[in-house]
């Protein structure tokens, strides 16, 4: 459990949930998000096997700390870009 993106794709879906009404345009937004963090993490694992065979000693680090930033800071700028670009701020104002 863990490295399977599940979790991260909790707090990105639980965040928009939470942030405005409902709309086709936050769940097409909310299903993009949730194909691109599998694609990363899918990716995140190739990398991951990739650093195992040729660098053994920087896996835990590796797998610990920078593949775990970087998902987050990439569900960030999904936040981000929902926000201040995609998100219809008429309809919250209404």
């Amino acid at each position: 459990e863990g490295c399977n993106s599940i979790n991260v794709m909790i707090v990105f879906v639980a965040f928009m949930v939470a942030f405005g009404s409902f709309s086709w345009r936050k769940l097409w937004f909310i299903l993009a998000g949730l194909l691109l963090i599998y694609l990363l993490n899918l990716t995140r694992v190739t990398f991951l096997f990739w650093v195992a065979d040729s660098m053994p000693h920087y896996l835990y680090f590796m797998h610990k700390y920078v593949f775990t930033i970087f998902i987050y800071v990439v569900v960030l700028v999904l936040w981000y870009l929902w926000i201040f670009k995609f998100h219809d701020k008429a309809a919250v104002a209404a």
